[in-house]
C-alpha cells in the first residue's frame, strides 16, 4: 500500500453522549486504508464495538459478515458489504411508513411508535 504524502490512510471519527455523570455512551467510526492501517481491535472490515457505561454497564462486539461461515467480504446473494446493507436496509423499509403518515414533524417519545420488521421484500 502506498499513502502519498498530503493524502489520508486512516480517519477516526468519535461521537460522545454526555450526562452529569460522565460520558455514558460512545461511538467511533475508523476508515482506513488497507489491511496495513487497521486498528487492532478491529475483527474483520464492518465492524462495530459497542460501550455503554451504566448499571449494568455493556461492552459487546459486532462483527457484520455475509455469513459467519466464512471471511468473505461480499458474497454472489449479497453483493453489497454488509454495513451498507444494514444501513441501507433501515432506510429503505421506513419509506413506506413516510409516505403513509400524515404531513408533518413525528415525534417519537418511548415508547417508540417504530420497530424493527421483517424483510419486506418477497
Amino acid at each position: 500500500m502506498t499513502v502519498k504524502q498530503g493524502t489520508v490512510a486512516y480517519m477516526r471519527h468519535l461521537w460522545t453522549g454526555i450526562s452529569r455523570n460522565g460520558p455514558p455512551i460512545a461511538f467511533s467510526v475508523n476508515w482506513f486504508m488497507g489491511d496495513e492501517m487497521r486498528p487492532a481491535d478491529a475483527l474483520c472490515d464492518d465492524f462495530y464495538r459497542i460501550t455503554i457505561e451504566g448499571r449494568p454497564s455493556i461492552r459487546m462486539s459486532v462483527e457484520l459478515r455475509p455469513s459467519s461461515k466464512s471471511d468473505a467480504r461480499t458474497t454472489e446473494d449479497m453483493p453489497a458489504t454488509p454495513c451498507f446493507v444494514v444501513t441501507a436496509a433501515t432506510i429503505l423499509q421506513m419509506i413506506p411508513k413516510v409516505l403513509d403518515a400524515p404531513a408533518g414533524v413525528l415525534t417519537i417519545a418511548p415508547p417508540s411508535n417504530s420497530h424493527w420488521k421483517a424483510d419486506m421484500r418477497d
